[in-house]
């Protein structure tokens, strides 16, 4: 008979208050601990069961004189996993008194003296706050209730031992950990070792999990961690009410008795200079993430294909294979704009100071405004000119008027000095200037004369595609930019077209000039690419094809797929074996539901199942959701005979979502077949969010699901 413990705990700690406070003293507290309470001590002249955990006779006699709530501070021994007889000792320590205790007991946790000692440490409730920090030695485990405690006194008094160099503290995955500890007590921590880097130092696997890291050194793995964190992930604060679950102890006591026993195969492993530049990249890594939030900072290793890299370990260990970003430069150009328009109208524009950065394109909004009555153009997204109304501009999405008189009202023979200023309208009201990445889009009256301009500024952002240079130049998957209109998209295409075209033949269908800007002669922001210009909007599609018979391009570059036949046209050039590199607008749930482009990333289509198959069907969907809501379930699914479904592999495997006013964060799908096939199940799909920082171009990435 197999006992399914977490599924248990987890009936018991939705039970009314009461009884789930009877349960820490009552027999039914045993169900869970009669297992590894086996050969351990019982307490000391009293019943077994008074308290749950037996302490060990050494730690009783301390804890005894402490002056504090006994039945509060429990010792145990934990069985270890995949031994028959091998138990920890294990303590729990609820206030000030246990915690000296423990302290005066173990001399490694005062962090005191020149001899290296290796500690395992780990923290629970972070980065929002402290709830438990466990920490076990060759001793034993101890679990410092930083709640009951106090998350400043317990900081206090293992400080020593944190930010000793002496002493290794193996932790893994330590970014969160090291921003709770620097939020709460300043603490800054140093002599770390942070078993993520050596599982990719040694084994070549970015951000590898704890027990995937056992398990490459043939350990013990921890045997609730992938369903507690599953219900950490789907927002359950699992470690804040008191008094404290026993299996959310034993789960604290296993991340770090588990962690210390890897300490010795890590250091024969090891050679003493390696060991010491994972510890320089795990205390740069702690320092990384207090100055970002915890960002895990992000590289490339050039060579290996631009694999993602974690940046602190390559710094460190190859700095000169590390492709750590690029400082972005924006050229905007917005000179050649603003001389088209009247005279009255100019004054209002600030010009970019002489060997001032443009930052203000990407970075984000100010706080206040040093001259209302001057706009600033490394903001300025769009001029908005109508006949008859007064002329506005669009800056920081705001509409600001470029003229403090109300009366002042744009004429139609200013329309027409701009019109004529321009190259040819085309059929889809678009125009441009001679070699400028600018676009001026008319509106017409019912009798064809403009009405109105809307001029959108152009820009080239040199280094805009850095955060993709894994799947640029390390891939051959096509990738599809998503975003809202002036999110972007088009600046992250110009510069991905350049960086590809150092190495490949690429060709840019370019629809109205978009993308190379206008003039016989291609901008010079997407390098040594060429350009194919489409005459019409409706010929986009024909162009497309053409392309690919007749100048053979390794990777094909469209802006803007918005019709059907566009994504038939790159259904077919992408059986023809080419890549592409194109945008669109929405975002991938978005997308899915646009009859007419969801064909991009495979389509969707309705299928009818059988009785039993249906119901097959809302078991397994049943089964998927709770395993993505850490075991509480996911919902009643209703047996249905008809299925939505992915009809086709994507056109396009690769997926970033961008966001006005957030340029420097993208979300990216690595893998659009497997997303769009738990979206179609109404469950959520895994993404990479990544940030940068725009002045040095420093790049950082979360795990998320969305």
């Amino acid at each position: 008979l197999t006992w399914d413990i977490a599924k248990i705990q987890d009936c018991i700690n939705q039970m009314p208050a009461s009884i789930k406070t009877l349960q820490l003293g009552a027999s039914t507290d045993n169900v869970l601990s009669n297992e590894q309470n086996e050969g351990s001590t019982s307490n000391a002249g009293g019943d077994a069961r008074a308290s749950p955990f037996p302490s060990s006779s050494s730690m009783t006699s301390l804890l005894e004189g402490i002056g504090g709530n006994k039945s509060k501070n429990r010792v145990w021994k934990l069985k270890v996993p995949g031994s028959a007889s091998e138990q920890v000792r294990c303590v729990y320590a609820a206030d000030t008194e246990a915690m000296e205790a423990c302290i005066l007991s173990d001399t490694v946790l005062q962090g005191s003296g020149d001899e290296t000692h290796f500690v395992s440490v780990d923290c629970e409730g972070v980065p929002e706050s402290l709830e438990l920090l466990q920490i076990a030695t060759d001793q034993g485990v101890y679990i410092f209730d930083a709640k009951l405690i106090g998350e400043a006194a317990v900081c206090a008094a293992l400080g020593p031992l944190l930010t000793s160099p002496n002493h290794i503290k193996l932790m893994h995955d330590l970014h969160k950990d090291a921003v709770a500890l620097d939020k709460i007590a300043a603490i800054t921590l140093r002599g770390t070792l942070d078993s993520q880097l050596v599982g990719e130092q040694v084994y070549g696997e970015v951000f590898l999990g704890m027990n995937a890291f056992l398990k490459k050194l043939d350990m013990p793995q921890h045997p609730s961690k992938e369903f507690t964190h599953a219900r950490m992930r789907a927002g359950v604060d699992l470690f804040a009410e008191r008094p404290i679950a026993k299996n959310l102890l034993e789960y604290a006591a296993f991340d770090v008795s588990l962690l210390i026993k890897a300490a010795k195969p890590l250091q024969k492993m090891l050679s003493e200079k390696l060991l010491a530049d994972l510890v320089q990249a795990s205390d740069c890594r702690a320092a990384t993430a207090m100055a970002n939030g915890g960002a895990r900072a992000i590289a490339f290793d050039m060579t290996d294909d631009y694999r993602i890299a974690s940046a602190d370990l390559l710094r460190v260990v190859r700095p000169d294979d590390g492709f750590f970003g690029e400082r972005l430069v924006v050229e905007s150009e917005t000179d050649d704009v603003i001389s088209l328009l009247p005279e009255h109208y100019r004054d209002r524009f600030l010009a970019k100071k002489e060997n001032e950065m443009l930052f203000g394109f990407l970075s984000p909004l100010p706080k206040k405004e040093e001259n209302k009555s001057i706009i600033s153009l490394d903001r300025l997204s769009d001029i908005v000119l109508d006949t008859g109304r007064r002329p506005q501009c669009w800056v920081n999405d705001k509409r600001v008027f470029l003229s403090e008189d109300e009366s002042k009202l744009v004429s139609e023979d200013e329309l027409n000095h701009i019109a004529g200023s321009l190259g040819r309208f085309g059929s889809d009201n678009r125009a441009g200037l001679d070699g400028k990445l600018h676009r001026f889009s008319a509106m017409r009256n019912r009798v064809g004369d403009i009405a109105g301009i809307t001029i959108r500024i152009g820009r080239n952002v040199v280094g805009n595609a850095a955060m993709l240079m894994d799947l640029l130049i390390g891939t051959e998957k096509s990738i599809l930019i998503l975003g809202e209109p002036g999110s972007g998209k088009s600046t992250i295409i110009r510069e991905a077209t350049r960086k590809l075209a150092e190495s490949h033949n690429v060709v840019v269908v370019d629809t109205s000039n978009e993308i190379a800007g206008d003039g016989l002669v291609p901008h010079k922001c997407i390098g040594l690419a060429r350009r194919m210009m489409v005459p019409s909007l409706d010929k986009q599609s024909d162009v497309m094809v053409e392309c690919v018979q007749n100048h053979t391009p390794a990777c094909m570059v469209i802006d803007e797929i918005g019709r059907p036949k566009e994504v038939m046209a790159a259904r077919t050039v992408k059986q023809r074996g080419v890549r592409m590199i194109a945008s669109a607008h929405g975002d991938l749930r978005k997308l899915l539901k646009n009859k007419d482009l969801r064909g991009l990333v495979g389509g969707v289509e309705q299928v009818t199942m059988g009785d039993v198959m249906a119901k097959e069907e809302a078991k397994r969907k049943e089964k998927a959701a709770a395993v993505q809501n850490g075991g509480k379930g996911g919902g009643s699914f209703s047996v249905s005979k008809t299925k939505a479904q992915r009809s086709a592999e994507p056109t396009f495997e690769v997926i970033v979502e961008v966001r006005r006013g957030a340029r420097n964060e993208w979300k990216v799908v690595t893998d659009s077949a497997t997303s769009v096939d738990r979206i179609l199940d109404g469950l959520n799909y895994k993404a990479q969010l990544r940030t940068r920082d725009p002045e040095n171009g420093h790049m950082f990435l979360e795990l998320i699901e969305s």
